[in-house]
């Protein structure tokens, strides 16, 4: 609604198509969350705390070697699927460098494991409020490239911030 609302409907349009098809990784990333979840129950916490790095690096490097095939796909994708929007290739390669961050839903898969709901809700709120502020920020200062800069900014945001908590809530109850 933002987009559409501050730049207009053409630009919307443009911001879609450069989000569809790296959006698609979502469905990956539930599915590797909802592998992630039972396992983590069934650990103590310092076995997870153990093996969290490992699983986040091989997470990362998959994540990078999507982004980069992407990357140097998308304008053979947009000539092929999307002639008419071709000036929305470059802002999906763009946005899909920030897929490399989704790596940050490891921590969070382990607090959910945890139950540990007030820092849940913590990482919840934190993450909105930074989303919404860095959308507007960015969005009304460079446009759509503003638009999908917030987006990867916040992904990295919440990646940070994700292991941040999660090792934070070994230490002090917050």
């Amino acid at each position: 609604m933002l987009i559409f609302q501050t730049l207009g409907a053409k630009e919307l349009a443009v911001y879609v198509f450069a989000t569809a098809i790296p959006d698609q990784y979502k469905g990956i990333t539930k599915t590797i969350d909802s592998l992630l979840l039972p396992r983590f129950a069934k650990q103590k916490p310092s076995l997870i705390k153990e093996s969290i790095w490992k699983k986040s690096i091989i997470y990362f490097v998959f994540l990078t070697f999507f982004a980069a095939i992407y990357y140097f796909a998308a304008p053979y994708i947009f000539t092929l699927l999307y002639p008419a929007y071709a000036e929305s290739v470059f802002l999906s390669q763009i946005y899909v460098l920030g897929i490399v961050f989704v790596f940050g839903s490891i921590p969070f898969s382990a607090m959910k494991a945890e139950m540990n709901n007030k820092i849940l809700y913590t990482y919840k709120f934190v993450f909105a409020v930074f989303q919404i502020l860095s959308l507007i920020i960015l969005m009304n200062f460079y446009g759509l490239l503003g638009a999908v800069v917030a987006r990867i900014l916040h992904r990295a945001f919440v990646c940070v911030y994700g292991y941040y908590l999660y090792f934070l809530s070994r230490n002090t109850a917050l």
